[in-house]
Order: structure tokens, then C-alpha cells, then sequence
């Protein structure tokens, strides 16, 4: 019934977290575990150049055309790969519908693509028609985008967002093709001239894929100052401005060699014809023919063709100006060439003093919205996460629950059942992200934390329950009351091991009140009555202390029982330390009888009780508290109804504590009486002292507790061992010699009762 219990729990566990959380929870969680996945270096390594308005001037519009063709022609002559530029429309999309393989049948029903109703190129959505949805999807307090819809379709055509665009006219414009789970890129090139590869970009639910932003401040990345570029191209024009003002005052006239400026203008040919291979191969011939006119001749024949101080001034400052542009121009080439070198530019806007309200905030803590950086990085890096589909994180969510239940049954424990719990919580949570941060596999934790909370909740309530049922099913056994310790013991073991209806070791303590009849004689039954309860609270509490079970009241007695209901080795020595207790809670109990009479009634207490302590004050009656232990094999059982049970001594060894206690009152001991067999359990803990009755009818030998072994009372040592030598001489029947011992005894403590009773029974046998 147990194990049944716990399957329908796991199905129900199971159950309620999917309806309640088969949603996009797993996606928002991501976003968070984002931070702790180790970023995949790119096959190609990427530079972000982030465009700054500072790094610019007014008359110069870095993202318009003939700007973008200038830089991308730089860019590719300095050593880079090729360029892309974020693009200012987050949210356009270009027609790719030739690049796109059909979608198979029945896939837009599972993860459908991004569906708007017009589309502009190079425009953005929003400011065409307000009621299409934004290509991003942001959640978090920075807004910054966390999934973007890389594929759109309209009319049964293929679009592509224009990020996702320049990405794929940077890699070649690969085939896409379109499945529910994934977009595959086929023959990816890489600029190498021989690599083609696939890459697998997975799709979320809503047809998205996941953006992960490898680094949070631009500053981060490998960067260059788009400074860089701007001065670059300002330089090369000022040059070529240069150029043509030196070659119309005559600076290349009659020059042996090509002019530099003829090469110069050549290359501008090329580049404005669109021939890459030829404008950089004249670009490259003119800084060859260009540092060699400057570095040759040419400056000292002009100066020599020439006798006017004006003109040789003038001539040396323009060679010596040009040289100093050209030096420059060149330091920063090769600064900027060992930047990009064999790697993909990214240029991104990124300016405190604009805001992108679709995407993220541009600002200096931000890398702007690097849409087309974080794409082109994810599919360059294959740094994707697979999400599984939403009947992998419901089986994970059944296995662990499956674990849960198994070991589960074998707990007895609340606390380690409490421990387990949260234990198997913390190993599937790690295990989950251990999958994401390895194998980039994201298979949910929504829905297995959820149902192992909620599996975990009600088997703890199932378990705490179960405990307390079965506690009360034990404890019931009993009417009298059980200490706590030995309740915790009782519902930690098995209902057959309560020791009833056997002869077992056990420990008998009474204890009655020394000279009752005092009590009576002074108090009317009813007051009587409510001191004997008090009497029997205090010394109830301290048998409950050392886990003793009152096994009954008898009139002024109190019978109690140690090392039952079930077995406890140090039952002796537990009964002892009762003992003690009740000794000195019998001048807990005289101070009560002092403090109370002699104030106002505490709120509380009983009338009778209060007026009991008066009486007893006035006719001053202290409490004294007889005391004897015995220890041996009895027979216990438990007796009365089905309902309610009572642990009692079914035989008579109780009266051998009772003669214990008798006897020490008799003989006027006021201490612990304990027998032979108590005093060998307890010897190595309490000094005690032997008592021997010279009478053949009580011939066997009783101890009395002096103190703990640990007492520093060096006379009471001393004290203690005389006296056993006495007593050792009196079982010899060296009387004689064991008297002279009691009277040197008597002498130094006049006020010991036992070494008088000892020396008077001498003394009648004498």
C-alpha cells in the first residue's frame, strides 16, 4: 500500500508540474544559466568595432553606402576576411526564398517561423505597421534581447531578418534549410578558399533561436577604435589631396619612375569599378613607388632645378610634410592590419547618446544590440544549446522521481529524509546544468525541480505522519508517561522489540517521604493530597530526567522503573543519577516550603497547596526523601485495556527496593540505599561505602552512595575507605577491630546515623 502511495505521488508530482509549468519557464531560466556556459571561440576570429560619436565628425555618416564600401575596401586590404555592419533595422527582413529548402510538411504546426504582415527591406517594421510583432523577445530588467526570429515568411516566401542576412552573405550564402527542431546551414564557407562546413542552429518553441551574449561591456571583446578606420581613410584622402596639389606645382615632372599618383588614381579606378584584386594590387605598388619618392632622388633635383630661396622652402616642406602623413599612414596600417588580421569585422553603433528601443540600450556598459556580432560569433563558434524537447524533461522528471521513491522507501528517519530531499534536488539541478555547461544540452529543470519539490513535499508530509501515527500506536501501550529520549528510541525501532511479558535486567528506584506521619498529623486529607501530587511532580521530573517510566504510586511511595521498556545497558547508573536528583531536589522543595508561606500567593497555584506550605512552615517539618535501588532480572509486563496499557512488575521484585529504602530509614541513613548487585554496575563511577548487618537475617550486604568518583573531597575518600575496612573485618568476624574503626569514625563525623547503628549492633552482640 506504501510503495502504491508513492508511484501515484511521483505520477501526480509529475502531473502538476507539467500543467503548470509546460510553458516557456525553461526559456527564462536559461537566460540566467547563460552567465556559467564557457564561451566557444569562433573558427574565424571576430573584432568589433564599435562606432562611437565621438569617433567621427559631423559630415561623416559611417553606416551610409559609399561610407560602408570604403571601410569594408580598407578592411579587406589591411588582411580582414570580410566586414559586416550591424544593421540599423533590427527588425527588417530581406527575401532569401532561393536560398531556402521547403519546409516539410505539418513543421510550422510544432515550431512555426516568424509570420508578419509586410515586409520592407531595409526598413524598419515598426514604422510600416504598428501591429507587427517585434522580431525580438526581451525579458530582463536590461532589456537586453535573449531570442531573435532568424527566418520570416510571408505569402509561402522565405525572409531572412537583415542581421541574419549580412551574416549569411559573410558565409559564403549558404543553402538554409528549415526543419521544427533546427535551421541548417549547408556549405558554409570560411574565406579560406577550402573550407565548407554545416552548421546546426537549434529553434526554440516559438520558432526563435536563443541569443547568447558572450560578454556584457563591449570593451570585453577584441575591439578596435573604429578611430582607427576614420583616421585612416581621413589620411589616405588628405594624401591624395597631397598628391594632386603636389603634382600640379610640377613635383612629378620628369620623374624617371611611375607616378604615384597615376598608380594612385588607377586603384581608385578599380575600387570604383568594383575589382577588388586590382585596386588592391595598385594600392600595393603605390606605397612601394610612393616610399621611393619619397626616400630618393627627386626632392634634391627639384631643389637643384631651382635658385629661389621661396620655392627651395616651399618644396622641402611639402616633401617633408608628405613623408610625415606618409609615415603615419603607414604606422597606422600596420597597427590596424596586426588588429584584423585573417579575422571577421564587426561594425556596431554603440553611442550613449541614441537608444534602441526594439533591441537594448546603447550605452558604455552595453555591447549595443551586436545582434549580427552575436549570430555571426554563435554559428562561426557552433556555439549553440540544444533544447530537448518537452517529453525529455518530463521523462528526467520521472527517473529522479523514480529515484526518489526507491530510496525513499528505505528511509526511516525524518531527518534524513528531510537531508535526502534536498540533497536529490541539488544533484538533479547540477546535473542538468552540468549537461548544459558540457554538451551544450538544455533538457529543462522547470518541470524535474518542480515535481521533486512537490514529490519531496508530500512524501516528508506522508513520512512525518507515518511517525507520528506509529509513536502514538507504540506510546499507547502506556498510560504513564514516557521520557522523550526513550520515545525517540521506542519510534525508532520496531513495535517487537518493547520488552513485555519477560524477565529482563531492569533497575527498581523507590522513594517515599521520611517521618509521613508528621505530614498527616498536621494536614487534613484534602491538603495532604495536593502536597503528595506536588511531592510526586518533583520527583516525577526527575525520573522522566534519566529516563526512568513511573511504574506506579503507592500511597506516600513512588515505584520507578529504569532500562525498560526497552533495554538500556546503563540502566543502574541512569537510576543512580535519579536518585541524587531526588536528593536534591528535597532541598529544592524544604526552600519552597520556607519562600512561599512568607509572600503572597503565586497566581496559580492551588489554594490548598499554598495553605499545606504554611502549615508545614509553621510547624517546621522539612522534607526527607528515603531512597533505595535495587537491580536485577524482573518480569514486566504490559496490563490493563486494548485501549490504554500501563509498564508494570507483574512479580514482587519491587519490594526489594522497598526494603531497601526501608531499611536505610530505619537505620536513619538519609542517603541512597543500593544492593550488591546495583553497587558492581556503578563502583567505577560513585564512591560508596559498604553497610553490614551482623544479624544472620539480614546478612546480606547494601551500599550507600556518598558522591560522584569524580569529588576532589579528599576526607571523604579517606572516610570511605576506613570504612569499608571495617566492614571487610566485620564479614571476617573481626569485630572487635571493626569496631575500633566505627568509633574513630563516629568521633570525626558525630553526626553519622549508620556508624552508630554499626557500633550499637556491636555492642548488642558483645
Amino acid at each position: 500500500m506504501k510503495k502504491v502511495f508513492y508511484i501515484l505521488s511521483a505520477i501526480f508530482a509529475v502531473g502538476l508540474s507539467s500543467l503548470l509549468l509546460f510553458t516557456t519557464v525553461d526559456q527564462k531560466i536559461f537566460l540566467y544559466l547563460q552567465k556559467i556556459i564557457p564561451e566557444r571561440e569562433p573558427a574565424v576570429p571576430l573584432v568589433l568595432v564599435p562606432v562611437s560619436d565621438s569617433d567621427f565628425s559631423d559630415d561623416f555618416s559611417p553606416f551610409s553606402a559609399q561610407s560602408k564600401e570604403n571601410i569594408r575596401i580598407l578592411a579587406r586590404e589591411l588582411g580582414c576576411k570580410d566586414v559586416v555592419f550591424d544593421s540599423d533595422d533590427k527588425n527588417s527582413f530581406v527575401y532569401i526564398d532561393p536560398l531556402v529548402e521547403k519546409v516539410k510538411a505539418g513543421v510550422e504546426k510544432k515550431a512555426p517561423l516568424f509570420n508578419f504582415k509586410i515586409v520592407f527591406p531595409s526598413k524598419d517594421l515598426l514604422c510600416a505597421d504598428t501591429k507587427t510583432p517585434s522580431a525580438f523577445k526581451n525579458i530582463n530588467s536590461k532589456n537586453l534581447p535573449y531570442s531573435f526570429h532568424l527566418v520570416a515568411k510571408k505569402g509561402g516566401k522565405y525572409y531572412a531578418a537583415s542581421a541574419f542576412s549580412q551574416s549569411l552573405d559573410l558565409l559564403g550564402s549558404p543553402e538554409l534549410r528549415v526543419s521544427d527542431s533546427a535551421l541548417l546551414l549547408k556549405n558554409v564557407s570560411l574565406h579560406d578558399g577550402n573550407s565548407s562546413i554545416s552548421v546546426k542552429i537549434p529553434r526554440l518553441s516559438d520558432g526563435s533561436i536563443a541569443l547568447n551574449y558572450p560578454k556584457k561591456s563591449w570593451s570585453e571583446y577584441k575591439n578596435v577604435s573604429f578611430s582607427r578606420f576614420y583616421n585612416l581613410l581621413t589620411l589616405e584622402k588628405n594624401l591624395y589631396e597631397k598628391l594632386n596639389l603636389m603634382s600640379e606645382q610640377g613635383f612629378f615632372f620628369e620623374l624617371k619612375s611611375e607616378s604615384p599618383l597615376d598608380v594612385l588614381n588607377s586603384a581608385l579606378r578599380a575600387k570604383k569599378s568594383r575589382n577588388e584584386n586590382e585596386y588592391f594590387f595598385y594600392k600595393k605598388k603605390f606605397f612601394v613607388l610612393m616610399s621611393a619618392f619619397l626616400s630618393g632622388n627627386q626632392e634634391r633635383s627639384l631643389c637643384e632645378a631651382s635658385s629661389d630661396e621661396k620655392n627651395l622652402v616651399f618644396i622641402k616642406d611639402s616633401f617633408d610634410s608628405c613623408r610625415k602623413l606618409f609615415a603615419e599612414i603607414e604606422t597606422l596600417r600596420v597597427k590596424l592590419s596586426d588588429s584584423i588580421q585573417n579575422s571577421f569585422c564587426v561594425f556596431a553603433l554603440c553611442s550613449d547618446s541614441q537608444v534602441d528601443f526594439i533591441s537594448s540600450p546603447f550605452d558604455e556598459h552595453f555591447p549595443a544590440s551586436l545582434v549580427s556580432y552575436v549570430v555571426l560569433n554563435t554559428i562561426l563558434a557552433s556555439d549553440f544549446v540544444f533544447f530537448c524537447p518537452d517529453w525529455i524533461s518530463l521523462a528526467v522528471a520521472a527517473i529522479f522521481c523514480l529515484i526518489f521513491i526507491l530510496l525513499a522507501c528505505r528511509i526511516k528517519k525524518n531527518v534524513l529524509m528531510i537531508l535526502f530531499s534536498v540533497l536529490l534536488i541539488v544533484f538533479m539541478s547540477c546535473a542538468l546544468i552540468f549537461a548544459l555547461v558540457h554538451f551544450s544540452v538544455f533538457a529543462g529543470i522547470s518541470i524535474p525541480l518542480a515535481s521533486i519539490f512537490i514529490l519531496a513535499l508530500i512524501l516528508n508530509r506522508y513520512h512525518f505522519a507515518e511517525s507520528r501515527q506509529k509513536l502514538f500506536e507504540q506510546t499507547q501501550l502506556f498510560s504513564q508517561q514516557i521520557p522523550p529520549l526513550l520515545l525517540k528510541k521506542i519510534n525508532t525501532l520496531p513495535a517487537d522489540s518493547i520488552n513485555s511479558g519477560e524477565k529482563i535486567e531492569v533497575s527498581v528506584l523507590s522513594t517515599s517521604i521520611h517521618g509521613r506521619d508528621s505530614l498527616t498529623s498536621v494536614l487534613n486529607e484534602v491538603q495532604f493530597a495536593a502536597f503528595m501530587n506536588y511531592y510526586f511532580e518533583k520527583i516525577s521530573s526527575a525520573v522522566i530526567k534519566f529516563n526512568g517510566i513511573i511504574e506506579s504510586y503507592r500511597d506516600d511511595e513512588v515505584i520507578s522503573l529504569f532500562g525498560a521498556p526497552v533495554f538500556d545497558q546503563n540502566h543502574c547508573a541512569s537510576a543512580v543519577n535519579a536518585a541524587r536528583e531526588i536528593k536534591n531536589l528535597d532541598k529544592a522543595m524544604n526552600g519552597d516550603i520556607q519562600t512561599f508561606p512568607k509572600s503572597p500567593k503565586p497566581e496559580g497555584m492551588n489554594d490548598d497547596l499554598y495553605t499545606a506550605f504554611f502549615i508545614l512552615n509553621h510547624n517546621c517539618i522539612k522534607i526527607l526523601t528515603d531512597v533505595g535501588i535495587w537491580s536485577g532480572k524482573a518480569f514486566c509486563v504490559c496490563m490493563g485495556s486494548y485501549s490504554k496499557k500501563s509498564y508494570r512488575l507483574s512479580d514482587f521484585s519491587w519490594k526489594n527496593s522497598v526494603e531497601l529504602k526501608n531499611f536505610g530509614a530505619k537505620i536513619e541513613a538519609f542517603g541512597i540505599i543500593i544492593d550488591e548487585n546495583t553497587a558492581e554496575f556503578v563502583k567505577n563511577d560513585y564512591i560508596l561505602r559498604k553497610i553490614c548487618s551482623v544479624h544472620e537475617e539480614n546478612s546480606k550486604t547494601v551500599c550507600e552512595v556518598l558522591d560522584s568518583l569524580s569529588s576532589d573531597d579528599d576526607k571523604l575518600w579517606n572516610y570511605a575507605n576506613y570504612w569499608n575496612q571495617a566492614t571487610d573485618l566485620l564479614k571476617k568476624g573481626e569485630k572487635s577491630k571493626a569496631l575500633a574503626i566505627f568509633l574513630k569514625l563516629l568521633e570525626g563525623r558525630p553526626d553519622d546515623n549508620i556508624a552508630r547503628y554499626s557500633i550499637k549492633q556491636l555492642n548488642t552482640v558483645e
